[in-house]
């Protein structure tokens, strides 16, 4: 097991401990599919749909950091967060944007993340190459105290909150006149 893979794993109950949703579950090193292949359907003489669907196969992909929201009969996955430690390659950044467009593509309504740790700026590789992630923190320390601990969680429930509204969205909300993608920008 690697340092970094350490480091999401002691993060985590902090993190479950923040979003105070009884809904929510924070898994580590879940593998959530990219890929269905449907290999057939129910024989039906009028039309295909989902509930058709009689084999399928899936691919999937190892996260760093899952937030799925459940209910009795399912689960959504919310927000995947992955994250790098002292440091990150141009190539982790085009991976990490690769995986997260797969990943979008099965569910359009997963907010996606890169966060960094013991570093205090952005790169600009990261806006170069990192054009699926749906936010990029980076943590001054590997610690988790503090403003670091705070923007964090904060950030999490806005996504959370970003993909329920995309989910309603999704489906069909007769009532939305008006969709925005803001840029926040912080500086420290």
């Amino acid at each position: 097991m690697s340092a970094e893979t350490d480091w999401v794993k002691a993060l985590r109950p902090c993190i479950e401990a923040d979003l105070q949703d009884a809904k929510l579950s924070v898994d580590t090193s879940f593998r959530l599919a990219y890929a269905l292949t449907i290999k057939s359907h129910k024989v039906r003489p009028s039309g295909t749909a989902l509930a058709d669907i009689e084999e399928f196969d899936s691919r999937s992909y190892e996260t760093d950091l899952l937030i799925a929201e459940t209910t009795s009969a399912s689960w959504t996955p919310r927000v995947v967060v992955e994250f790098k430690f002292d440091g990150v390659t141009t190539h982790d950044v085009l991976t990490y944007s690769a995986k997260a467009a797969t990943h979008k593509r099965l569910y359009p309504h997963l907010r996606y993340g890169l966060v960094i740790g013991k570093r205090k700026s952005l790169l600009p590789k990261l806006l170069w190459h990192g054009h699926d992630f749906d936010f990029m923190l980076m943590l001054s320390s590997e610690a988790m105290e503090g403003s670091d601990r705070d923007q964090l969680c904060r950030l999490l429930k806005e996504e959370v909150e970003a993909s329920r509204t995309l989910s309603r969205l999704l489906t069909g909300n007769p009532k939305a006149h008006l969709f925005h993608r803001k840029l926040i920008v912080s500086e420290r």
